[in-house]
This record gives C-alpha cells, sequence and structure tokens, in this order.
C-alpha cells in the first residue's frame, strides 16, 4: 500500500516551489531578500519560511505586493505566478520609483502539508479580526458540522457526503429553485467563516494566527515609506475552470471599489455580491490591510481563479480535514486525499496555467501604469 512515510514526494510542492523563486528572486539585479521562519516543520522534519523580495528602489513611494499562499495549498498556483512573472522578465519594466514587494508562501505550513488553513487550522482569509469583540455568529454552519466534519473516513467520500449536502439542501430551499438555493445555503455557511468549530472547515480562529503576525510585520516594516500601495493576494479554487474574479471586500460603488476599478484594470466584483463566485465572508485580509498602511493610499483586491465545480473542492476540503483531525496525514490514506487536494486548487493543464498567467500580467501592468501616474 502506498505510504508517505517512506514517499514525501507529494508534500514536495513546498520546497520545489520555494527553491524556484529564490532562485529567480537571486538573478535580479536589484533585490532586497528577507525569509521569516514559521514555528512548525514541514512533512520531512525540515523548516519552512515566508520569504520576502523587494524589486526596485527602496526609497519607491509606490508598490505593488503580490501574495502567494494566504490559504497554503493554493499557494502552487500563487508560486508559479509569481516565478513566472519574474522568469519572463516582467520586473524588466517596472516604471521609476514604483517596487514590487513579492510576499511567497505566507501560510508556509499549510503549503507544505498541502492544506488550505494554518498550522492552528486557521482560515487566515477569516482572521482578521478584533478577538477583543464578539465574533461573529454563523448559526448555519452548526446545523451542517456533523456532515462537513465526518469522524469516519467513509462520511467523507463523495458517495456519502454528496447526498447528504443535496439532501439539506433541498430541506433547506423553497418553491422550484429549492436545490439551487439550498446549495447556496451550504456554500455561505461554509464558506462564509466560523468562530465555534476549531476543528471545523474555514475556522477564524480565537487569536491572531502566526502568519498574520508575519504579514503585518512585512506591510508595517517594508512599506513604511509607500504613499500607495495596491496589493494582490493570489487564491484558486472559485469559479468556472481558468476565469479569473478580481474581487475586493468592499460594496458596489464605494470609494474602495472605484479605486480598485481605476487601478486593477476594470472588472472589479464586490464579495458576496449578486455577480460574485464567492459568498459574503468575515475576517478577510482585503479588508483588514489598508489599516497597517494608514500614511499609504491602499488598494487590495484578491485575484480568484476557478478550477473544479463547488461540490468537489468542498468534497476534498472535508477529505482532508478528516485526514489532519481523525486519520494520519502521513498515512496510507494521505496520498490519494493530498492529490484531489492539489487537484481542487491547481490545474496542472498548460491552458489554464496560460489563462491564469496572462490575467495576471494584465492585471499587474494596470496596476503598474496607474502607480507610475500617481507618481508623477
Amino acid at each position: 500500500m502506498e505510504t508517505i512515510v517512506n514517499d514525501l514526494a507529494i508534500y514536495s510542492r513546498y520546497a520545489t516551489a520555494r527553491d524556484a523563486f529564490l532562485n529567480l528572486v537571486a538573478r535580479q539585479p536589484e533585490v532586497r531578500i528577507s525569509r521569516y521562519e514559521h514555528p512548525e516543520p514541514g512533512p520531512d522534519g525540515k523548516p519552512l519560511f515566508v520569504d520576502t523580495a523587494w524589486l526596485g528602489r527602496k526609497s519607491a513611494k509606490s508598490v505593488l505586493v503580490l501574495i502567494s499562499g494566504t490559504h497554503g495549498v493554493e499557494g502552487i498556483a500563487g508560486s508559479m505566478i509569481q516565478q513566472e512573472w519574474l522568469a519572463r522578465g516582467e520586473p524588466s519594466h517596472l516604471p521609476d520609483d514604483v517596487a514590487v514587494l513579492l510576499i511567497h508562501a505566507l501560510n508556509p505550513w499549510g503549503f507544505a502539508w498541502l492544506r488550505r488553513p494554518t498550522h492552528e487550522n486557521v482560515d487566515l482569509n477569516r482572521n482578521w479580526l478584533d478577538f477583543s469583540a464578539l465574533l461573529p455568529g454563523n448559526a448555519a454552519y452548526g446545523e451542517i458540522a456533523k456532515i462537513v466534519e465526518p469522524i469516519r473516513r467513509e462520511d467523507a467520500r463523495m458517495r456519502r457526503l454528496a447526498p447528504r449536502l443535496v439532501s439539506y439542501a433541498l430541506r433547506h430551499g423553497r418553491y422550484g429553485l429549492a436545490l439551487g438555493q439550498g446549495l447556496r445555503r451550504i456554500r455561505a455557511a461554509v464558506s462564509g467563516g466560523q468562530y465555534e468549530h476549531p476543528n471545523g472547515l474555514f475556522f477564524g480562529g480565537t487569536t491572531p494566527a502566526w502568519s498574520r503576525g508575519v504579514l503585518t510585520r512585512i506591510l508595517v516594516d517594508q512599506l513604511a515609506d509607500a504613499r500607495q500601495v495596491a496589493i494582490i493576494d493570489f487564491h484558486t479554487g472559485l469559479g468556472r475552470n481558468g476565469a479569473t474574479e478580481k474581487m475586493i471586500s468592499a460594496p458596489q460603488g464605494s470609494e474602495r471599489t472605484i479605486r480598485a476599478d481605476q487601478w486593477f484594470g476594470g472588472g472589479i466584483t464586490p464579495v458576496g455580491g449578486a455577480s460574485s463566485s464567492s459568498a459574503s465572508i468575515e475576517g478577510d485580509l482585503m479588508r483588514s490591510v489598508p489599516e497597517l498602511i494608514p500614511h499609504a493610499e491602499v488598494s487590495a483586491v484578491a485575484l480568484e481563479f476557478g478550477t473544479k465545480p463547488s461540490l468537489q473542492v468542498l468534497q476534498a476540503l472535508v477529505a482532508d480535514n478528516w485526514l489532519h483531525a481523525h486519520g494520519d496525514p502521513l498515512g496510507p490514506e494521505a496520498p490519494a486525499i493530498k492529490r484531489r487536494i492539489v487537484e481542487a486548487f491547481f490545474d496542472d493543464s498548460d491552458r489554464w496555467r496560460e489563462a491564469v498567467v496572462a490575467s495576471t500580467f494584465d492585471t499587474c501592468r494596470s496596476v503598474l501604469k496607474t502607480l507610475s501616474v500617481l507618481v508623477d
């Protein structure tokens, strides 16, 4: 039977991506590199790091920040994008007095273990809250917790999970749109974030996660002189395969949404809106990081790339959650589960890769052009 104990190849993506990223960074003519060691090791027992690379003048007043791996396993795509941006010579086109800050593997533990959450089982994009205040409730998640947090391995498989989810959806839909409405309720209940089930999905935590502290330190320290900051946080797993969605946590027509639309080349979608593939969420990075840089004009978006149908993505998350809550992450069940979680968040086809890279490059070029004008 296949095991990871004797073969860690399935878990090698973080180390391979990090080496490739650092090698590309080292070739840049003007770069400043920093690293932040994670308190927990990877599956191979070796240390993990968040790495940053500053390209351009240190005194630059306008900065584009590109973040990979906020949701660990999504760092496969995020790192690939950052590597392609470096390898295809995009840094050579930086305008004067505009810098780029690359943040590689913000959640390195999740990347290395091929998990979406952090080592605290925290969804880093639901963790940006004031934990001294009353935390948001999510009664709907409590209704389906037993479905999406199964104790038995069999109940985490699609043939058991799907009928239970459909049954719930039909019970909670209305009129002739029962199934569709019910499935949207499930999406909102699960992905909206929850703060009462620490071993469950999309858990926002009860204290700031380690990676939140590191990002705070990076932005505060490295953007002290910036006056305009554009942030792109790379994500995958939502929407039609290969489609790109530029998400912002602000209402349609708000000043923040209008500015983002201008900076990022149009097509901005408010999270949770009618045209968004995402449900409304709490405690997200995009909404909160501008507060860390009060001296600058900040616009932050998530660039989301579609992969698999939502039910397949959810099943992969349920199985992975079961593995780490009740199974053995280095045992015989792990390889198949980990391959599915990778497939849920990364499409290894040339078509998908090129679509993702092309969309990112277009967005980055729009931002850099806008930042160069703002500098003038």
